[in-house]
């Protein structure tokens, strides 16, 4: 293996990890503002997920699980 290609095989682990990295910040990140997002529309979000259209239902649900009360 030449010197070019172990270096290109470093700097893609390196891009890997960074992504990955950047996953993890984006995901808390995430959680974080569902949270907030419940917290702060706790009563229309519980009525959107049991009552609300197909699509509001779908959001809805998603907030609480994001937010870790589904």
């Amino acid at each position: 293996m030449s010197n070019i290609e172990n270096s290109l095989d470093v700097a893609s682990a390196m891009s890997i990890r960074g992504c990955e990295a950047s996953l993890k910040d984006i995901s808390v990140r995430s959680r974080e503002i569902a949270s907030l997002i419940y917290d702060d529309n706790r009563e229309l979000i519980d009525n959107d997920a049991e009552f609300g259209s197909e699509w509001n239902k779908r959001v809805a649900r998603t907030i609480k699980h994001l937010a870790g009360v589904a």
